[in-house]
């Protein structure tokens, strides 16, 4: 079977369990009325249409578009889609020098750290730059979205699921993380008053990219 078989497949099971199979369409029309957008009435898009809604409520964030990173393909020769992750373990060193310990993905420095500072796993879009005579992370901050405190108004707004970040991540990764939300779930569902608990926040952050954790868009401190 080819790849267009296997997806017709496992859309044919899919409809057969019950699930709507909406037609992928790459590109978003320009003033699409299903399209829901980051804006001060967003839950108001989201019974605009009849297909499920799925939005993504923990996990670390992107600047690719449906797999595809010219960054990370610079860097690596590799494609996110094709090698499965943008910073394959085979590009990634890291050295140390008299400045720090260095990282580097395909031989382009993306960071340095002092001694003792906590270091993620490199990526190039959220490496520290030399910007204006300023070293700050240029394109993208190593953190995690958490919409736990959204999750009251996503629940009246129809959203159907909570996608959550789990890809190469580990079984006590998805066993702390999915607890949680399931915990938080079913408080925002029960009509009692929902408020985030400290111990969730405390569980998230562990597994955050960065020990970090922000709302994004939903936030928009800039406006």
């Amino acid at each position: 079977m080819d790849a267009d078989q296997i997806r017709s497949a496992f859309l044919e099971y899919m409809a057969e369990q019950g699930h709507t199979v909406i037609p992928r369409a790459p590109l978003i029309p320009k003033d699409d009325p299903t399209t829901w957008r980051v804006v001060d009435d967003w839950p108001e898009k989201v019974p605009i249409t009849e297909a499920e809604i799925e939005v993504f409520g923990f996990g670390s964030l992107c600047v690719m578009v449906e797999g595809r990173c010219a960054l990370s393909a610079y860097a690596t020769g590799q494609s996110p889609n094709t090698a499965g992750m943008c910073s394959p373990p085979s590009a990634v060193r890291w050295e140390e020098s008299a400045a720090g310990v260095e990282a580097r993905l395909g031989g382009v420095l993306i960071d340095r750290y002092a001694p003792d500072e906590p270091r993620g796993y490199p990526t190039l879009c959220k490496g520290r730059f030399e910007v204006g005579g300023q070293r700050d992370y240029a394109i993208e901050e190593p953190t995690s979205l958490n919409t736990l405190a959204l999750l009251p108004q996503l629940i009246e707004a129809g959203v159907s699921a909570i996608k959550i970040e789990g890809r190469q991540r580990s079984p006590s990764y998805v066993a702390e993380v999915t607890r949680v939300w399931r915990h938080a779930i079913d408080a925002a569902a029960s009509g009692a008053r929902y408020s985030v608990q400290p111990g969730w926040n405390a569980m998230l952050g562990r597994w955050a990219e960065g020990q970090q954790q922000t709302l994004g868009a939903y936030d928009r401190p800039w406006r």
